[in-house]
Formats: structure tokens, C-alpha cells, sequence
């Protein structure tokens, strides 16, 4: 199993070769925001829990920083909210 369909998610790079989704909208008008983390890895997927992890959101941008090796995200819409 992977992530379900979406639009509006974002993706980067992760460590060690990896590839990490987050968020997106699905549903009905895509009212539907995900705040699943997802790694590809060797081929398949595996749904990750993060020990922070924000709302859910669509539109947003993110990137992997290798020196402090987590994910930087920025942006995006949500439940009435613009983040940056």
C-alpha cells in the first residue's frame, strides 16, 4: 500500500537516497487535507509518523536539509489558513 490519490502534496529528496510526501487533498472538491508523511524507498512505500508533524495542507513547498537532517516546509493552504 502507498499513499492514496491526491493533488497539491509536496515532495523532496530525504536521506540517504530517499524520496518523503507530504500532505495533499483527495475528496470530494479536494476538501480533503492529508497530513500523512510518506517515504519511497528501495522501491515501495512506508507511511512514516514523525514526531512533529503539521496540519494539513495543499500547495506548499518543502526540502530536505542534509546538515540538520530534517525537512524544512514552508506554505500552503489549509482549513482557512495561509502558512508561511
Amino acid at each position: 500500500p502507498g499513499p492514496s490519490p491526491r493533488m497539491g502534496h509536496a515532495m523532496c529528496e530525504g536521506p540517504a537516497g530517499t524520496v518523503l510526501l507530504f500532505g495533499g487533498a483527495s475528496g470530494p472538491a479536494l476538501g480533503d487535507l492529508s497530513d500523512e508523511t510518506w517515504e519511497w524507498n528501495a522501491g515501495r512505500w512506508r507511511r512514516l509518523t514523525p514526531m512533529h508533524t503539521p496540519p494539513g495542507r495543499r500547495f506548499h513547498a518543502m526540502a530536505w536539509d542534509p546538515e540538520r537532517r530534517r525537512v524544512v516546509l514552508s506554505g500552503g493552504t489549509g482549513a482557512g489558513l495561509v502558512l508561511s
